[in-house]
């Protein structure tokens, strides 16, 4: 793995565990962007598979961390239960694992590891208190712009860690809780869902219908996938071209 360090930001390259543990040992709240190579089959590409873009947080909480695993798949992500390695141009072989997730089952292996072997107390399971299962946000993704997402996810998470904002629609005005409060309360995937509402008007007025309402996350996700459905690639314009306007100020091109 790799990370920024120091004025220049040097980049520095680490094992992933050891520098987790070095973290956690510091009760550092951890973000980690991670590129997954070879995530699935595609025979378009020139090696045969295609990466992905997903992201953890690891948050801690007293004697313990909690991790939090979002990819932007969302609910989709459940049908990866298997993976396919090719064996030649026509035939490939079908890798299952007793029906697990396999992005949970990576995450909880590296969850065991650090707990067996260095003795940190991570808190990680399948449900949706620690797994983004929300809507597919690349539902209209036809260009892989997969990467953007845990940046977005990112912002916002440093953003509104402990910081509250409000969402106003036809000068009604809802509070979206912190990042913090959300995690602690298991609405791990209101939180996920809360990143996106600047990037479509009718996706920004479902979730904040939602807010404080009786609605069920399935009813939720129900109707953001129609709201993305109806918006098709306006949705994923409109949060590229904010990232990269984003990352275009002087601020970050003095930068590097």
């Amino acid at each position: 793995m790799g990370y920024c360090q120091g004025r220049y930001n040097t980049v520095i390259y680490d094992m992933l565990v050891e520098k987790l543990v070095e973290d956690m040992e510091n009760r550092k709240i951890i973000f980690i962007n991670i590129n997954c190579k070879d995530y699935c089959l595609d025979r378009g590409e020139e090696d045969g598979y295609c990466a992905h873009g997903t992201c953890a947080m690891l948050v801690p909480v007293k004697n313990k961390y909690n991790m939090f695993y979002m990819n932007p798949h969302g609910e989709v992500m459940k049908k990866n239960t298997y993976y396919e390695t090719i064996i030649s141009r026509t035939r490939v072989k079908k890798l299952t694992f007793e029906g697990d997730i396999i992005d949970c089952l990576i995450m909880k292996t590296i969850v065991n590891y650090c707990n067996k072997k260095h003795n940190s107390n991570i808190i990680y399971d399948y449900t949706d208190k620690h797994n983004y299962y929300g809507v597919n946000l690349q539902e209209e993704d036809t260009h892989g712009v997969c990467f953007i997402f845990p940046s977005i996810v990112y912002y916002y998470f440093a953003k509104y860690y402990t910081q509250k904002r409000e969402l106003c629609i036809k000068d009604k005005v809802k509070t979206i809780p912190s990042f913090k409060e959300m995690l602690t309360s298991g609405r791990f995937n209101l939180a996920i869902h809360s990143c996106f509402t600047d990037f479509n008007k009718n996706y920004e007025k479902t979730v904040f219908k939602h807010i404080d309402s009786q609605y069920t996350h399935t009813q939720l996700v129900e109707k953001l996938i129609k709201c993305l459905d109806k918006s098709k690639w306006h949705f994923l314009k409109n949060m590229t071209n904010s990232m990269v306007s984003f990352i275009n100020q002087d601020y970050f091109q003095d930068k590097f």
